[in-house]
C-alpha cells in the first residue's frame, strides 16, 4: 500500500477523477475542495495538502484532504490502509485538529492514532454521522386523510415507532433512556 501526498489540487484530481466518479458521496467534498483551489478560491485555508491512498496494483482504493485549519476528510477506503493513512498523515501534516470520515474509519483512524504516542492523542470520537444512500426509489401507497399532532393516545404508536427507527438505523440517542 502507498500514500502519495499532493499539493497541487490540478494533479490530485487528474489522478483521482475514476475512484471520485465511483464513490461520488464520500468524495464529493474533497474534489469540491480541490477544484475550488485549482480556481483560485482556497484563499480561506492557511493549506491544503491531499493524499492518495494506492493498492500495491497502483490501483485508487482512497482519498485524503486537509484543508487548514478544518478537519482532515477521509472518503471511504478499505480497513486495513488506515494505518498508513495515519502514519502518513502524522509524518506531512501533524498539526491536523480533527477527522471527518465514513464512522467505522473514524473510529479505527482514532484508535490507531490513541496508540501513537503524538501531541494528537487529544481526539476521541466526538460527533458520528450517518450518510444514507438511496439505491431505489420505490414509491411509497400514499395514505389517506390529514396530518395532525400527535397527543397522547398516540404515544403507544409512536414509541413504538421510534423504538424501530432506533433500532433499524443503529442509531443511539442520548435522551433514549427518557422515553420508555
Amino acid at each position: 500500500m502507498e500514500i502519495e501526498k499532493f499539493t497541487d489540487p490540478g494533479d490530485f484530481l487528474s489522478r483521482t477523477v475514476n475512484f471520485r466518479a465511483q464513490n461520488e458521496v464520500t468524495t464529493q467534498m474533497i474534489g469540491r475542495a480541490a477544484q475550488a483551489f485549482l480556481n483560485g478560491r482556497g484563499a480561506q485555508y492557511e493549506y491544503a495538502n491531499w493524499w492518495i491512498v494506492q493498492s500495491d496494483t497502483d490501483e485508487v482504493i482512497g482519498l485524503m484532504m486537509h484543508t487548514s485549519p478544518l478537519n482532515l476528510v477521509l472518503s471511504d477506503m478499505p480497513e486495513n490502509a488506515i494505518p498508513s493513512c495515519v502514519d502518513a498523515v502524522l509524518r506531512d501534516d501533524p498539526d491536523f485538529s480533527g477527522v471527518n470520515a465514513p464512522q467505522h474509519l473514524a473510529k479505527i483512524f482514532i484508535e490507531i492514532l490513541q496508540a501513537k504516542e503524538t501531541q494528537n492523542n487529544r481526539f476521541s470520537l466526538a460527533i458520528s454521522l450517518h450518510s444514507y444512500v438511496l439505491g431505489k426509489l420505490i414509491e411509497p401507497d400514499y395514505s389517506h386523510g390529514n396530518a395532525r399532532i400527535a397527543d397522547e393516545q398516540d404515544f403507544e404508536i409512536v414509541r413504538k415507532w421510534r423504538q424501530a427507527f432506533i433500532t433499524e438505523t443503529e442509531i443511539d440517542t442520548v435522551d433514549n433512556d427518557e422515553v420508555t
